[in-house]
């Protein structure tokens, strides 16, 4: 959570900088991050210790297993020594084995007594101490602390030095005799009957001392989750704290950004300014006055002809039409005062398209329901249209050589 917190708190520094004004969030947390690495190095040692435990107990787990079963199962499970002849039971060594046997139980006997006067008569020396700093001033505890043990346990102290004394001498004099009862009877069955008891012995040890690393343990424990708890709440408010903070600050930040006046931003340079601007749009086109309409204009005389020819717009037997100049259409663009165009003197012009008619019902597809409605007629066969016809000159025979 910590880590959380630190890392939003650089990154609003990073972003806002010298705005972010508050306290970074490493100077603020270094008390905390002290206390929790210290409690993280309590904890690593109480998971060795644990796994100490474990592996005690994985070691001697057959052993336990069966001392937790009934009698009968286990002595089932201890190999049984043969019957004894009544001349190894006289023999010094099993004499010797059970004498020593004795004085174990003795020693066992007396370090219990030495166990209990050690439980039960608890040492007080507060009096001791006060009446000291009253007297001196000073209170020197590890010199007054061994003085009231010698008076006190002076006794015990000399019986479990003796104790302790008495042991080594015990072991080897058992171990002797041990050996020779071994050769006497053979021991093959004794080797694995002692071999069993002693590994039930070491499991019985080893499960004395599981129980009692085990009750450590969870008084460890129980006394251990109060003070990790109270250490996650100093945590849990921290964090809140900051993060309640962080907010309130980023508000303030957003309503100064808010509240700034607009800045226009820089005008561009003057040739940027000319190279964007589109160029001027050309004015619209105005259009020239209208032209009033032409004259109609007498149809142009036409050529002299010889004498008896007929004019062309009497040959063939057709009617003549006049031919009209072509209607003159509007020009915008055309300039001012320019006179209409006239035809070419000597020449028929084509006269404009007529309007379209409906054919006549009876007149075939295509036809035109009389001659001379869409124009000039139709020419005879053989004959040049209207348009292209020429006059004809009159005959002069060939001049005679003579």
């Amino acid at each position: 959570m910590m880590d959380e917190e630190e890392r939003e708190d650089s990154e609003l520094r990073s972003r806002f900088r010298e705005k972010w004004s508050r306290q970074p969030s490493a100077s603020l947390a270094e008390n905390l991050r002290k206390e929790v690495t210290k409690y993280k190095t309590i904890l690593d040692t109480a998971s060795g210790a644990d796994q100490t435990v474990r592996q005690k107990f994985e070691s001697h787990r057959e052993a336990v297993v069966l001392l937790g079963k009934q009698v009968a199962e286990i002595q089932a499970a201890v190999p049984k020594a043969g019957a004894l002849s009544p001349r190894v039971q006289g023999s010094q060594c099993v004499q010797d084995l059970r004498g020593l046997m004795e004085e174990v139980m003795t020693l066992k006997a007396e370090r219990e007594v030495i166990e209990r006067t050690l439980r039960e008569n608890i040492a007080d020396i507060t009096g001791k101490f006060l009446k000291a700093l009253k007297d001196f001033g000073d209170v020197d505890e590890e010199t007054i602390s061994e003085a009231h043990l010698r008076t006190e346990y002076g006794s015990v102290q000399t019986q479990v030095q003796e104790s302790i004394g008495k042991q080594p001498g015990l072991v080897q004099r058992i171990a002797a005799a041990s050996a020779q009862f071994e050769q006497l009877t053979g021991g093959q069955s004794v080797g694995e009957r002692e071999g069993k008891l002693k590994e039930l012995a070491t499991g019985y040890d080893a499960f004395q001392q599981l129980q009692s690393n085990i009750t450590e343990g969870i008084k460890f424990y129980n006394d251990l989750t109060p003070l990790l708890v109270r250490v996650q709440s100093k945590i849990s408010d921290f964090v809140f704290a900051r993060r309640t903070e962080k907010d309130d600050l980023l508000k303030d930040l957003q309503k100064t950004i808010a509240n700034q006046p607009y800045v226009a931003p820089p005008e561009n340079p003057q040739y940027q300014q000319q190279s964007r601007q589109p160029p001027q749009r050309p004015p619209p086109p105005q259009a020239a006055p209208r032209p009033p309409p032409p004259q109609q204009m007498a149809p142009p005389t036409a050529p002299p002809h010889a004498s008896g020819a007929p004019p062309p717009h009497q040959m063939g037997g057709h009617p003549y039409h006049p031919q009209m100049p072509p209607a003159q259409s509007y020009q915008p663009y055309a300039p001012y005062g320019a006179p209409p165009p006239q035809p070419h003197p000597g020449y028929y012009q084509q006269p404009p398209p007529g309007p379209y008619y409906a054919p006549h019902p009876g007149a075939p597809y295509g036809q035109p329901p009389h001659p001379g409605m869409y124009g000039n007629p139709p020419a005879p066969y053989g004959q040049p249209p209207p348009g292209q016809y020429h006059p004809q000159q009159p005959y002069r025979p060939p001049p005679s050589h003579r």
